[in-house]
């Protein structure tokens, strides 16, 4: 059931980030077309990633206000550590560390790669290939569904 939820979360998720690349190549951002299939299924990985976080917050507090708030507080640091607005390449190392540790920061990098055959996480870390980084992402996102699937379980036994 939850892996049900969490797929068609996602679905709903990638509709909306389709809407914004097509409003992108529409203003005239240079992208890879070719990219697109790829970059999108990197986005159904990622937003099955963050379903996943909001299942197990949703199965642990009860309170829908507690909830929301909880979600923005966990929410907006990843996406501005992700590298989605700023190079990473040029935070402060500390910001870099726990850039690594969120799996939209891989998501992030391998859309850019695909997109615009530009990284900034491989000028910081030239060992992060983007086939690392792909499996990286896959192991992280499998990581937080199990663990929704699993605090679900519980907290409806």
């Amino acid at each position: 059931m939850i892996i049900g939820r969490g797929i068609g979360d996602s679905i709903i998720a990638l509709m909306n980030g389709s809407i914004m690349l097509i409003l992108g190549i529409a203003i005239g951002a240079h992208l890879n077309p070719q990219a697109i299939p790829m970059v999108l299924l990197i986005g159904f990985i990622v937003a099955l990633g963050f379903t996943s976080i909001g299942i197990m917050l949703g199965s642990i507090i009860s309170n829908p206000e507690g909830f929301h708030v909880i979600t923005g507080l966990i929410t907006l640091p990843m996406i501005l550590l992700s590298g989605a607005f700023f190079p990473l390449d040029q935070a402060p190392s500390w910001m870099q560390i726990l850039a690594l540790l969120i799996p939209l920061t891989y998501a992030t990098d391998l859309s850019r790669i695909l997109l615009t055959n530009t990284s900034y996480l491989q000028g910081a870390y030239s060992w992060l290939t983007p086939g690392l980084e792909l499996i990286i992402l896959i192991i992280l996102v499998s990581l937080f569904t199990l663990l929704a699937t699993k605090i679900f379980k519980e907290t409806t036994i």
